[in-house]
């Protein structure tokens, strides 16, 4: 039954159109946009940074005040457009971290660690009104803190053969894919190496991995080197497919709104290098895996990649590490490869590529990594694209302490809006749905914004 279950998911993913953006504002309402309500923390303090789904957003937050002993976790669900309190029937979950909810499949996703200090991690999935769907525990030794979603399907990684004798690190990451909707499990495979970095679209995965430190890094069959693109030919990396089901187991003030800022998008010429990340600093590589997200089949695999962001859409999978790296989706053949010291974080989607320097610009790339347009700005966490539109924290720098939300044309690269978001530094990514932007002002205020 379960080998027939692996051809049905992966045609259900090939069918699959490309998932569409989450409507926010286009271009015209981000130039209008102001903030629509704001939210304190129930208890203590704010967690992650809101998700969308469904006509509310869903974050995390203390269960407990400060001062109480043991740690619990939950989600909290808010009202998209009011910000009113929604009931979301979980229980707290007693846990060190909680990952920051995930949408998929109709389902609410989470992953926690070292729950009341044993050495595992749980998957919880719940209904949008906080039922409890189904769970999975994610047996292993260290685990990676994120969830991703591939379609209908629902991806975590788990680290075995850690710190052993003569080397640090981890030595094999095992991969598990279930039906986000039901939990059904798809298929499980375990590969050499650990540090896991994950990213799925289109139903490709994109799964790089560094090997312990003191052991040798070995190829495996059909592994190219990212840098000269010389075939490997030994064997580093295992893939089973399991037939057995998964087990079931600051200052709280308010930011003051800025205006908007005139903000032109300026020349690929003003990115530039920044010091310190030349051709002579050493960068940490592993393997980068292409991935049949449906079945769990390894497609291609290179070797001496560098560890950084990873981002993926329908051509490629994309990995900024000071140098940002495009390689073909389908074969793992480099697209392109831009010199090194330019580049700390990368987005890729339907709207385009788009990239964080290291010279205080964002900027938008084309297929062949030609820069479009920059524009400045320092975002302070991850880039996020909708309707036409780049959101992201940004902290101008030294001559302010303050945190904006900025909003940026995804086609010309202007700036569109810039709103306050927090008194300090604040590192929270944005979500966009319902045609409102949400973030969180570090640890203290969940923040919606609305069209005029």
């Amino acid at each position: 039954m379960f080998a027939a279950v692996l051809p049905t998911v992966a045609m259900l993913l090939a069918a699959l159109p490309a998932p569409s953006a989450s409507q926010g504002p286009d271009p015209v309402a981000a130039g209008r946009v102001h903030a629509a309500w704001r939210a304190g923390p129930v208890a203590s303090t704010i967690g992650s940074s809101p998700t969308y789904a469904g006509g509310s957003v869903y974050y995390t937050e203390d269960a407990q005040p400060a001062t109480a002993p043991g740690t619990a976790v939950r989600i909290t669900r808010r009202d998209a457009a009011t910000g009113a309190l929604l009931p979301f029937g979980a229980d707290p979950v007693a846990t060190l971290f909680l990952t920051r909810p995930l949408a998929a499949g109709g389902r609410i996703l989470t992953l926690s660690a070292y729950e009341r200090a044993r050495v595992k991690a749980t998957v919880r999935a719940y209904t949008l009104e906080g039922r409890t769907a189904w769970k999975r525990d994610l047996p292993g030794e260290k685990f990676p803190t994120e969830l991703v979603a591939a379609g209908p399907l629902v991806l975590a990684a788990a680290e075995t053969g850690c710190d052993r004798p003569g080397a640090t690190g981890c030595a094999h990451t095992t991969v598990t894919a279930w039906s986000a909707a039901d939990g059904t499990l798809a298929w499980q495979r375990t590969f050499a190496g650990g540090s896991p970095r994950l990213a799925a679209a289109a139903g490709r995965l994109a799964l790089h991995l560094l090997p312990p430190a003191g052991t040798p890094a070995t190829a495996t069959p059909h592994e190219t080197d990212a840098t000269t693109g010389t075939p490997h030919k030994s064997n580093a990396i295992t893939g089973t497919s399991h037939r057995t089901s998964a087990t079931t187991a600051p200052h709280n003030n308010e930011a003051t709104t800025g205006t908007p800022r005139d903000v032109k998008a300026t020349t690929p010429h003003d990115i530039g290098v920044a010091t310190g990340m030349s051709r002579g600093i050493d960068v940490t590589t592993g393997r980068l895996h292409g991935i049949d997200a449906g079945t769990g089949r390894r497609l291609w695999s290179r070797s001496r990649v560098a560890e950084g962001v990873l981002a993926i859409d329908g051509a490629a999978v994309y990995v900024a590490a000071g140098r940002l790296q495009a390689f073909r989706a389908t074969d793992g053949k480099i697209r392109f490869s831009t010199p090194p010291g330019r580049y700390t974080d990368v987005l890729a989607g339907r709207t385009g590529v788009f990239a964080t320097t290291a010279t205080a610009h964002v900027a938008a790339l084309d297929s062949r990594g030609r820069v479009r347009w920059s524009s400045p700005a320092r975002p302070t966490g991850p880039l996020t694209a909708a309707t036409g539109v780049l959101w992201f924290q940004h902290h101008p720098g030294a001559d302010t302490d303050r945190t904006y939300l900025a909003a940026v044309d995804a086609r010309t690269g202007k700036r569109l809006r810039t709103l306050g978001v927090s008194p300090g530094y604040s590192p929270g990514a944005v979500a966009v749905g319902g045609g409102r932007v949400f973030t969180t002002a570090y640890l203290t205020l969940v923040r919606a914004y609305a069209a005029k």
